[in-house]
């Protein structure tokens, strides 16, 4: 049986000529129409019905290209080419219609080799020309295509790597000048905290900015100029913005200061002040058209922002320039409906002080009436209720206005902040109050004073110093800890590529509970940690070590002087003037981390013997004076890894940390490679000579809760992964060291531990005694 797509073009270009003419009556016409979908594919038909209305409405001129286009990957995969009818109206927004040949031709022949790696080249394009030029993602395309030639795994890799989630993947996408958040972060939360005066939440996204009020989301790597530099600079122009919604009261609309009476804008429209919402989301619901009322708050809004944020902090004006250049209008006004027009022009003459050169006169007309209402807006996010009162009353006159403004092109939301509905959170109350507002200037001075010493020595050189206003910033007030997550690449070995930021790790501190186990264990234990304490003083160095043949020094080395003479008269002279002696202070200078398995399989005798072991290291450690650091890991799914803090390295050992060691359990199931990278993590931060990393563990790594589609954490996956993290530990100059109970592990281990140096005590029992004695032969 032939599919459509292999009867010639002519035959099913007559054949519609025929079902349009005069022949068919609707009804016929519908039935054939209906039952062709079903024949040819219904997903994919119903995907081109519903994509082509938002072409026809914003790209009509592209309309003939993108449908033969469509028609051109639907010959190769009708797949591929439901993902490209979906896929392509977000595209457009960032291409030429001359670029989509092009753009679509690189997914034909990623189709020809796997119809799912395509699905995912199209899906991951408007994600990635966000931030990226077309070439660059023809470039990285190109890379994922060469993956799928490769061998017998290559499908699976290039699938995962068009599907932006390894390594290799994002390393080629932002190869170039592009900014990274992750490289970034630190210094544009400090650079937040001196335009807030508070701690700024920062949360990295794939492919938008906004401000819910409580935290900042930005794109986790930013590529509009061509210099790093620059890139980083729009960052900052991204964060003093979004930053300035929250200090200047955005999400704290007061309606009852609105200067109108909000009942008359409620009887006039019939509508009704909902209570138990926030007070935004109230005012716009009062209008026929809420998402223009939302609209018009917005730009004005947007407006403010920047206005307040160039009068305050005068040495940021440069880098609000670079965010205005970036997002300036790709696309003509001619491809606008008349109010989306309307709304462009009025934003742009705001933000960039004059109106745009040729606009169409009735747009020019309505501009020239909304203007004197913008600028005549005070400086509170009531002025701008007030203002959006106004300009709703004027644009609703235009016909159609109720209805209008159900999709605008994003390079307008972007360019407004209009990212609140993309990103499904609607107004909240901001961190910041209108009351608290009043008294943001007591103190401010001091606040940024301290926060910009912060800045020095970093690795960018951000000009603030222009930041110190005589108007100062609030204080930062003390903010309760909330738990940490930590995101971690992982070693897919059936890919051959890292799958990236694929696990999440949750530092939790355990609970304290008595501190009874870790006495009874000091009471039956007493000779060995006895023993193992004087053991360990014994090579706790002296105070003072005594360096000979030194140029200067305490004291004459008489021995030195002695040889000097003889090697002079002999006329080999090597010692020269070194004929002192120093006595020089010597400090050990180690730093280990413990690394403890609290799955499930170490149940019972196998958890009372590690943590008795810990007890007696600690004891040996606390007479050494070695800086140490206990934790245990345990979870399910990559996205539960549990971290669990029994001893910080800046904590002491008492009673808190001996509760704390009996409190220790097995809980779930253990993800080996994520707990590594995270202690190798907080290692890194040591300053120590020389650090160390001993895990203990029970066995072979398994995480049996997979999510849909991924592989599950066993077998050969596990193993390859733990032995790729115990490498990267190594890599960062740390020591790994590792310590199996399991009898069984010889037909695994050597794989899992090629890289670093191992243990099996085949005898749990003999972990508390066995384990200084390993410390001892690693650190000295």
């Amino acid at each position: 049986m032939k599919k459509i797509t292999d009867l010639p073009s002519e035959i099913i270009d007559n054949v519609v000529s025929e079902l349009f003419s005069n022949k068919f009556t609707d009804d016929q016409r519908n039935d054939l129409l209906n039952t062709a979908i079903v024949l040819v594919n219904r997903s994919a038909t119903s995907q081109l019905l519903q994509s082509s209305l938002t072409i026809l409405r914003y790209f009509p001129e592209a309309l003939d290209t993108w449908c033969n286009v469509g028609k051109e990957i639907a010959l190769t995969s009708i797949v591929a080419a439901e993902e490209y009818f979906r896929s392509s109206p977000d595209v457009l927004q960032e291409i030429r219609k001359e670029e989509l040949g092009s753009w679509a031709s690189l997914g034909i022949r990623i189709a020809e080799k796997s119809d799912e790696a395509a699905v995912e080249y199209f899906k991951a394009s408007a994600k990635l020309l966000k931030t990226l030029a077309l070439s660059d993602l023809i470039r990285w395309g190109n890379e994922g295509l060469r993956i799928l030639q490769d061998g017998a795994k290559s499908e699976k890799a290039a699938i995962e790597y068009f599907a932006l989630g390894t390594r290799r993947s994002f390393e080629h996408a932002i190869a170039g000048e592009m900014a990274l958040l992750e490289e970034n972060i630190r210094i544009l939360k400090l650079y937040g905290e001196a335009i807030s005066g508070r701690e700024v939440n920062i949360q990295p996204v794939v492919d938008y900015f906004g401000t819910d009020g409580r935290a900042i989301y930005m794109p986790v790597s930013l590529n509009i100029y061509g210099e790093k530099e620059t890139n980083f600079r729009l960052y900052r122009a991204l964060t003093a913005r979004l930053v300035g919604r929250m200090i200047y009261g955005s999400f704290d609309l007061d309606l009852s200061k609105v200067g109108f009476d909000i009942k008359e804008v409620a009887a006039r429209y019939g509508s009704k002040l909902k209570s138990g919402i926030r007070s935004t989301e109230a005012f716009f619901q009062l209008y026929p058209n809420p998402l223009l009322a939302m609209r018009i708050f917005e730009i004005l809004e947007d407006a403010r922002v920047e206005r307040m944020l160039r009068k305050e902090y005068r040495g940021i004006g440069e880098d609000m320039d670079l965010f205005l250049n970036a997002f300036v209008r790709k696309k003509g006004l001619d491809e606008m409906t008349q109010i989306q027009a309307i709304l462009q022009v009025l934003l742009e003459t705001l933000l960039f002080g004059k109106m745009p050169d040729e606009i169409p006169s009735q747009v020019k007309n309505y501009v020239q009436e909304c203007l004197p209402i913008c600028q005549a807006a005070g400086d509170r996010v009531e002025d701008t209720a007030l203002a959006t009162d106004r300009i709703y009353r004027i644009l609703e006159q235009i016909p159609g206005s109720r209805h209008d403004l159900p999709h605008l092109p994003k390079e307008m939301q972007e360019f407004a902040g209009l990212m609140m509905g993309k990103i499904g959170i609607a107004w909240r109350p901001s961190i910041l109050s209108v009351e608290r507002m009043g008294n943001m200037h007591e103190g401010r001075r001091r606040a940024v004073t301290t926060l910009l010493r912060k800045l020095v020595g970093t690795a960018r050189k951000i000009q603030t110093t222009n930041l110190l206003n005589p108007r100062g910033l609030k204080p930062i007030e003390p903010k309760e800890r909330e738990e940490a997550v930590f995101r971690y690449d992982e070693w897919d070995c059936d890919i051959g590529d890292y799958r990236r930021r694929w696990c999440s790790v949750r530092e939790t501190t355990i609970r304290p509970g008595s501190a009874r186990f870790a006495e009874n264990v000091l009471k039956v234990h007493s000779a060995l940690i006895a023993a193992v304490r004087r053991e360990f003083q014994m090579f706790k160095p002296e105070r003072l070590k005594k360096e000979r043949k030194q140029t200067d020094g305490d004291d004459f080395d008489i021995d030195a002087a002695i040889e000097s003479f003889l090697e002079v008269r002999a006329g080999t002279p090597e010692i020269g003037g070194r004929v002192y002696t120093r006595r020089n202070k010597i400090q050990r200078d180690i730093s280990a981390a413990f690394l403890v398995d609290m799955s499930g399989s170490t149940a019972g005798w196998i958890m009372d013997t590690q943590k008795k072991a810990l007890i007696v290291m600690c004891e040996a450690l606390e007479a050494i004076g070695d800086r140490y650091a206990i934790y245990g890991f345990s979870g399910a799914t990559r996205e539960g890894v549990e971290f669990h803090i029994v001893k910080d390295f800046e904590e002491k050992y008492g009673q808190t940390v001996k509760g704390r060691i009996g409190s220790m359990e097995s809980i779930s199931q253990n993800r080996d490679g994520a707990a590594i990278r995270h202690a190798a993590h907080k290692l890194e931060r040591s300053e120590s000579k020389t650090k160390l990393l001993v895990v203990i563990s029970d066995g072979r790594p398994l995480d049996m809760v997979p999510g849909p589609g991924e592989p599950l954490y066993q077998g050969q996956y596990s193993v390859q992964d733990t032995r790729m993290a115990l490498k990267e530990v190594k890599a960062k100059g740390i020591r790994p060291f590792c310590i199996t109970v399991d009898r069984k592990a010889s037909d695994y281990i050597s794989t899992m531990y090629a890289e670093v140096n191992y243990v099996i005590i085949d005898d749990v029992s003999k972990l508390p005694e066995k384990m200084p004695a390993i410390y001892r032969r690693l650190t000295t």
